[in-house]
């Protein structure tokens, strides 16, 4: 699958969520998913999101409470506060997060895994 099919087709799945969704939201999800993928943790600090996104704190704060309250407001991440340092939040995936983000990048897995049978 090449690049543009597969960005094609996450914007098309985060569109199924709201089609007016602004990039910010979009990269967000994004940066946390790959972190918290990167890292093996169930969370991210949302400091993390800010220092990694080309976007003011203002509009990772913003996308955090979409985020949040999205979804019949059940939402897609929850946010705690950092027991070592109280002014910064911690965020991880609700259940239905998790599988929005599994659908986000789960066919681009699967390509992968074939690119590399297909090099042995």
């Amino acid at each position: 699958m090449s690049h543009s099919t597969t960005l094609l087709r996450q914007l098309t799945h985060f569109a199924t969520v709201d089609p007016t969704i602004s990039l910010p939201m979009m990269m967000t999800l994004t940066v946390m998913a790959e972190e918290i993928d990167r890292t093996g943790e169930r969370w991210v600090r949302q400091e993390y999101i800010r220092d990694n996104m080309p976007v003011s704190s203002a509009s990772v704060s913003r996308a955090v409470t979409y985020w949040s309250k999205h979804h019949d407001g059940k939402g897609f991440v929850t946010t705690t506060q950092d027991p070592q340092d109280r002014r910064l939040s911690l965020l991880s995936f609700t259940p239905s997060g998790n599988m929005f983000v599994q659908g986000l990048f789960s066919r681009q897995e699967k390509n992968d895994e074939e690119d590399e049978s297909k090099d042995t």
